[in-house]
């Protein structure tokens, strides 16, 4: 633990000092605090009266008429609700007519399993248009034949959000990452991995054990990885990379009970005086901790192994653990904004965050991912073929599950299903799970707030939802023929964003902090003349919000249970359009004779996949 601390102090130390100026400008301007008291107020009167600026718009004094302020940008408009749209499958061949009824010319055919849109009704017949495969014909069709569904455009659209987003630029981590994003998209990983080996060369020449190196890498990059090695099927790897951000994890909550305090008072002292808030190593969001466990437990799952059950109770844990970890934090900022007397915050840049509100309410919580009760179900079923005492614990697995994602049609089913006697007609249980698209992708939002003192330019990171193209997944023979449309248990997206919903109090706290410190700043600094305002530009200049995030997340994870006979040697996973043009498909492999787990992995028209090992049963 000591070793730790003094390469925590090492790191700190270098990167303070990397910079000549840079790290001399600090000093000087840590001085200038201590030292001149220029405004006659401590530093934490400082925050205050920065807060009271941000929050109290008759605190601000006017603008001199040769510094006017910017003009104000249009309010950012909420998210429209999502539109509806009917779509019907077909249940078995069907024709297409002229007209509704069998009197009609027959002007084509539907096969089973086409997905159709639907234009009108008349009695039991219904209005409908083809795919192009089918000629993207108008025609009439039996409605009996069909299962009807309602389809709603996913909410993340690009065309939700207001077209002025000037002011959102990419920065830092995730402007590297782009590269790796378009890697993933166009099916070249080799090229995935030549970016993460030529980061870490360096890394891995300096590290002098395995420990350090590891810790070196840090959880970030052996989260990321993870994904990349599950991804690309090499299981061996993607178990060791979440094995070792579980390492690091454990590593830091031991350390969190006796941290050194040096280590905490410089790296707090550095965030506070130079508003880089990476100084610290990437904490992880506590969402991220909960996923990187149902990641490892699908990575085990894949390999055949039972530890799957071990790790997805260890996740459905941590998720209580980071929840009530959560709520104590928020309960102190409250307590200090109330101390403070800090006013709820109408400023515009609140705006940006509070238009993504329709996709964060989908969850209740970032705490309610239902994904480790899911899987925790997943093998209590799979085992209670030989132990029929566990269906009844599989069926109290699926009920929390459900408790978490009330709209999941595939948990809904299962704790169905949970509630009958074991099948006997000797078909295989096959569960599906595809991750499809990426979770929500930081940017940088830039913005320019008057305060009493001027205008004062803040930094802040901001989550925005990555498009995507599919909008379903089916899982179907090889021939075709469907045999389940996968349904969501885990809105990651959503969890996400209420993460950053909930946060609310939190950044108007470091806002508060950024403009007491450019006050501050500018205030020390003009003492010295045009060096004072070299050093008050590199000062600011370093200034910069956490633009980090686990990146290769999916936007959400998706899963449907089969139930097929022993002739079954493959399956099909094939991706949608909203328009129901096919996207992407990959065959995978059956295991003969026993239960199968499938994971794929879907971004717009790739689709990986994984042929698992045989299961331990």
């Amino acid at each position: 633990m000591l070793v730790n601390n003094k390469n925590n102090r090492k790191k700190l130390l270098e990167k303070l000092n990397g910079s000549f100026w840079v790290g001399r400008a600090l000093i000087l301007v840590s001085l200038f605090f201590v030292l001149s008291n220029v405004q006659a107020f401590t530093f934490l009167d400082a925050i205050t009266e920065g807060l009271e600026d941000s929050l109290n718009p008759q605190h601000r004094r006017p603008h001199p008429a040769n510094n006017p302020p910017p003009p104000r940008r249009p309010m950012a408009r909420h998210t429209p609700a999502p539109v509806k749209k009917e779509i019907a499958i077909a249940q078995k061949n069907t024709n297409l007519r002229a007209g509704p009824g069998t009197g009609n010319q027959k002007i084509g055919s539907i096969p089973q399993g086409t997905e159709v849109s639907v234009l009108s009704r008349s009695g039991k017949w219904l209005q409908v248009r083809t795919p192009s495969p089918q000629g993207n014909k108008v025609g009439w069709a039996y409605a009996p034949l069909f299962e009807l569904e309602t389809v709603r455009k996913p909410v993340s659209s690009a065309k939700s959000y207001p077209r002025d987003r000037s002011n959102l630029i990419y920065a830092g981590y995730s402007e590297d990452f782009q590269m790796v994003k378009q890697a993933m998209i166009s099916g070249d990983l080799p090229a995935v991995e030549g970016f993460f080996s030529e980061r870490e060369k360096e890394v891995r020449e300096k590290s002098q054990s395995d420990w350090e190196l590891i810790e070196n890498i840090g959880l970030l990059r052996w989260m990321e990885r993870g994904t990349l090695s599950l991804d690309s099927g090499n299981l061996d790897e993607g178990i060791r990379d979440f094995g070792r951000a579980e390492d690091i994890l454990n590593v830091r909550q031991q350390d969190s009970q006796a941290e050194d305090f040096l280590t905490s008072l410089t790296t707090f002292a550095a965030e506070s005086i130079t508003g880089n808030e990476e100084f610290q190593e990437y904490p992880g969001e506590g969402y991220e901790k909960v996923l990187m466990l149902n990641y490892k437990s699908i990575a085990y799952l894949l390999d055949g192994k039972r530890k799957a059950y071990n790790v997805t109770r260890r996740a459905i844990d941590w998720q209580n653990m980071e929840k009530q970890k959560f709520e104590d934090e928020l309960r102190e900022v409250k307590e200090k904004e109330s101390t403070q007397g800090a006013s709820e915050n109408k400023s515009e840049w609140q705006e940006s965050y509070r238009a993504l509100d329709s996709i964060a309410e989908r969850v209740p919580s970032a705490y309610v991912n239902p994904f480790g009760y899911y899987v925790a179900g997943m093998i209590q079923e799979f085992e209670s073929k030989e132990d029929r005492s566990l269906r009844d614990n599989a069926r109290i697995s699926y009920k929390k599950a459900l408790e978490l994602n009330p709209d999941s049609k595939v948990i809904q089913q299962a704790l169905k299903d949970m509630k009958k006697k074991q099948p006997k007609d000797g078909k295989r249980l096959v569960h599906v799970v595809v991750a499809d698209g990426f979770v929500p992708e930081k940017k940088m939002l830039v913005y320019q707030i008057p305060t009493n003192k001027g205008l004062v330019p803040i930094k802040l990171s901001i989550y925005e939802p990555s498009p995507s193209s599919v909008a379903r997944v089916e899982v179907q023979t090889k021939s075709g023929k469907r045999l389940a449309k996968l349904s969501s248990v885990a809105d990651v997206e959503a969890i996400c964003l209420r993460d950053q919903k909930d946060k609310e109090a939190f950044r108007s706290l470091r806002v508060g902090l950024a403009i007491a410190r450019s006050v501050g700043v500018n205030d020390a600094t003009s003492r010295l003349g045009v060096f004072g305002a070299i050093l008050g530009n590199a000062v600011n200049e370093m200034a910069a919000p956490d633009m980090r995030s686990w990146m290769s997340l999916p936007a959400s994870i998706q899963a449907a249970r089969i139930r097929v006979s022993n002739k079954v040697k493959e399956l099909k996973i094939v991706t949608y359009a909203a328009d129901g043009s096919r996207l992407g498909s990959k065959i995978v492999k059956l295991n003969s004779g026993k239960d199968n787990f499938v994971y794929a992995r879907s971004i717009e028209s790739q689709v990986y996949a994984i042929d698992g090992n045989p299961l331990w049963l």
